[in-house]
């Protein structure tokens, strides 16, 4: 059902929701993952087997996939259509960690929204970037005390005038 060949047309362009920012549509698929988390801990197995299904292709297909398609690629894409799969089949066979993907599942879909809300801001919105390990600042030489610190006294730079020179 959700397994095509990756062979279809180039993805339409993507645009910022008209209704919702992209966190709020991240939230929305969240929240219905939340709601079958409760439906499965209640026992309710095909409720929260159905309601997974309708999260993933009335909420996150429709609004989140094109985004995450055009930011990195059909291969995540199929990865999590796959992860949401998983969840159906570990619904149905109550998979003692289906707990625990949920909440990865939660974790890829939120990172999904951030994604997509730098890639693809809304207008008149300003988007900070996210700070990662990569773009972080940090000091070129960490671990080292400034000469005045240590006691050595700074050299004078080539040609530069010296106290004793303006004597």
């Amino acid at each position: 059902m959700w397994f095509l060949l990756a062979c279809a047309p180039p993805p339409e362009p993507v645009t910022a929701p008209e209704v919702h920012s992209w966190k709020e549509e991240g939230q929305l698929v969240i929240d219905g993952l939340e709601q079958v988390k409760q439906l499965y801990r209640d026992d309710q197995r095909e409720a929260a087997r159905v309601l997974a299904e309708r999260v993933y292709s009335e909420r996150y297909e429709p609004r989140l996939e094109p985004a995450l398609v055009r930011i990195k690629g059909e291969r995540e894409r199929l990865q999590l259509e796959y992860a949401f799969g998983q969840l159906v089949v570990m619904i149905d066979t109550r998979n003692k960690h289906t707990l625990e993907h949920l909440g990865t599942l939660e974790s890829k879909v939120t990172q999904v929204a951030l994604d997509a809300q730098h890639a693809f801001p809304t207008p008149g919105e300003t988007v900070v970037p996210a700070t990662t390990e990569e773009n972080s600042l940090k000091p070129l030489v960490p671990d080292v005390r400034p000469n005045w610190e240590r006691g050595i006294e700074a050299k004078p730079v080539m040609g530069a005038k010296t106290e004793k020179d303006a004597k």
